[in-house]
C-alpha cells in the first residue's frame, strides 16, 4: 500500500518523463535528419534544428527542406501536447495536492508522543473530536476515501491507507507515538493490528474495540491495555436499567 504522496510523486514523474520525451524527440530527429541531408556535423545539425523549431532558420533546399517541414510539424505537435499535459496537471490540481501532501508528510515526521487512531468511522471520529478538545496530537488512518475526506475537511491529520501495512504505521510515526487506538468494525483486524503495533513499539499503549468476550481476551493477550465492546456494553446497560425497574 502506497501513501498519497507516493502516488502523486509517481504521477509527477510520469508527467515529467512524458514531457521530456515529447520535447527531446524533435531535436533528435532534426539533428539526425540535417546531419544526413546536409552532410554537416551533429553540432551544426543540432543548431539548425534549434533554429527550425524556433522558426528562425532560412528556408532549406532539397531533402533538407523536407526535414525542416517535418521538424516544424512534429515540433508544433509535440510542444502543444507537452503544454497540454502540463496545463492538465495544473488544472486538475495535482501540483497543489502534491505540495499539500508533502507538507502533510513533513508534519507527520515531526510528530512525537502522539496518538494514532486506526479507523475513522463514527467511533474513531468521536475519539478524534474528544482528543481535539483535550489538545492532544493525533493522526487518523483509514482506507475509506469518503471518511478520510470528511475528517480532512474537519482539519484533522489523516492518512488514506490500510493501517494493516507496517509501512503505513511507520509513516504515522508509530515508533514515536505514545498510544494507539484501534477501532475498526472488524475485530479480527483489530487483533492483528494490535499484534503488529506491539511488535513495532513494545512501549505503545493500545486501546482496542471488540465485539465479543472471546476477542476481548485475545486483544489483551495481543497487548491491548484497555478493550471496549460497545455492543456488549450497550446491552449490559439496558439490562441493568431494566433490572432496576423490576
Amino acid at each position: 500500500m502506497r501513501s498519497n504522496l507516493a502516488r502523486y510523486e509517481k504521477e509527477l514523474k510520469v508527467m515529467f518523463y512524458k514531457i521530456t520525451a515529447l520535447l527531446v524527440i524533435p531535436f533528435i530527429l532534426g539533428t539526425i535528419g540535417y546531419a544526413v541531408t546536409k552532410n554537416v556535423s551533429l553540432t551544426d545539425a543540432f543548431v539548425l534544428t534549434i533554429e527550425s523549431v524556433s522558426f528562425l532558420s532560412d528556408r532549406q533546399q532539397g531533402p533538407a527542406f523536407v526535414v525542416q517541414t517535418l521538424l516544424i510539424i512534429i515540433g508544433l505537435v509535440t510542444f502543444s501536447t507537452a503544454l497540454a499535459e502540463l496545463v492538465g496537471f495544473v488544472v486538475e490540481g495535482k501540483f497543489k495536492r502534491y505540495f499539500k501532501e508533502a507538507k502533510h508528510m513533513d508534519t507527520l515526521k515531526k510528530l512525537n508522543n502522539h496518538i494514532i487512531i486506526c479507523g475513522g468511522g463514527r467511533v474513531g471520529e468521536s475519539i478524534a473530536d474528544g482528543l481535539k478538545r483535550l489538545k492532544e496530537k493525533f493522526v487518523i488512518i483509514d482506507k475509506n476515501h469518503g471518511i478520510i475526506n470528511h475528517l480532512e475537511n474537519k482539519g484533522y491529520s489523516v492518512i488514506e491507507a490500510d493501517a494493516m501495512h507496517e509501512e503505513i504505521l511507520e509513516e504515522a510515526g508509530i515508533k514515536k507515538a505514545k498510544s494507539l487506538i484501534v477501532v475498526f468494525g472488524e475485530t479480527e483486524r483489530n487483533v492483528l493490528l494490535t499484534l503488529t503495533a506491539k511488535e513495532m513499539n513494545p512501549d505503545l499503549l493500545i486501546y482496542a474495540r471488540s465485539d465479543s468476550e472471546e476477542y476481548n481476551k485475545m486483544l489483551k493477550k495481543a497487548g491491548a491495555i484497555f478493550v471496549i465492546s460497545p455492543e456488549l456494553n450497550c446491552a449490559q446497560q439496558i439490562l441493568e436499567r431494566i433490572n432496576k425497574k423490576i
